[in-house]
C-alpha cells in the first residue's frame, strides 16, 4: 500500500513538473489565450451543468417517486442516452447554423447532449433510494411543496446528485474538445475555449496526409 502511494505521488509530481516546464516555455500571449480559453470552457461547463440540473432534478424525482412512470420513462431515457452525443453533433450544428446561432451557444447544447443523462439517472436512483417510511412521515405531517423538497427530497438525493454532477462535469470537459472545434463539410466552426485550443494544436501537429489515411 505504501509503495502504491509513493508511486502515485511520484506520478503526480512528475506531471506537475512537466506542466510547469510546458507553461514556462510559453509566450505571454499564449498564456493569455490559454487562460481565456480555460475560463470560457469552465463557464460553459458549469452553465451546462446548471441547465441540465434544472430539468433532470424534477424529472428524476418524478420518475423515482412514481413506479408506473418509471416503467415507461426509464427505458425511453436509457434508449436516448445510448445514442452517442457525437453522432448528433452534425445535426445540431446544421440546425444552429440555419437559425443563425453560433458555436458559442451551440457548444453548450452539444455539451448538454452528452452530460445530462449522468445527472438524470443518478437523481432517479436517489429518489428511489429514499425510504418509504420517510415519505409516509412527510405525508402524515402534510409536508408539501417547498417544505417537502427541503426536508425530504433534496437531502435524500443529495449524495446521488453530487455523484451525477461530478461525472457529468468530467464528461463535459472531455466533450468540450469536440464541441468547441468542429470540422464539417470543409468548414471549421470554432469558439473560444480550451477544447478548441487543444484540437487546433492537435490538427496542426498531425500532417494532413495522416488524417486522410485515417
Amino acid at each position: 500500500m505504501r509503495l502504491l502511494v509513493m508511486l502515485l505521488l511520484a506520478g503526480i509530481s512528475y506531471g506537475v513538473v512537466r506542466v510547469v516546464m510546458i507553461l514556462t516555455g510559453l509566450h505571454k500571449t499564449e498564456l493569455q489565450q490559454t487562460g481565456i480559453g480555460l475560463a470560457a470552457t469552465f463557464l460553459r461547463v458549469n452553465l451546462t451543468l446548471l441547465i441540465g440540473a434544472l430539468w433532470t432534478i424534477p424529472a428524476g424525482v418524478a420518475i423515482g417517486f412514481n413506479p408506473r412512470l418509471a416503467r415507461i420513462a426509464q427505458p425511453l431515457a436509457q434508449i436516448a442516452a445510448s445514442v452517442p452525443a457525437t453522432a448528433l453533433f452534425p445535426v445540431v450544428l446544421l440546425l444552429l447554423i440555419r437559425i443563425g446561432g453560433g458555436l458559442g451557444v451551440g457548444s453548450i447544447v452539444l455539451l448538454l447532449l452528452g452530460t445530462q443523462w449522468y445527472i438524470l439517472f443518478n437523481v432517479i436512483a436517489g429518489a428511489i433510494a429514499i425510504p418509504t417510511d420517510l415519505k409516509e412521515c412527510c405525508s402524515v405531517f402534510r409536508m408539501q411543496g417547498i417544505q417537502r423538497w427541503k426536508k425530504l427530497i433534496l437531502p435524500g438525493i443529495f449524495p446521488y446528485l453530487v455523484t451525477g454532477m461530478v461525472t457529468a462535469s468530467g464528461g463535459a470537459w472531455n466533450a468540450s474538445i469536440v464541441a468547441e472545434y468542429f470540422h464539417f463539410k470543409g468548414h471549421i466552426y470554432t469558439t473560444v475555449g480550451l477544447g478548441a485550443i487543444i484540437l487546433r494544436l492537435a490538427t496542426r501537429a498531425i500532417p494532413s496526409c495522416c488524417w486522410l489515411q485515417r
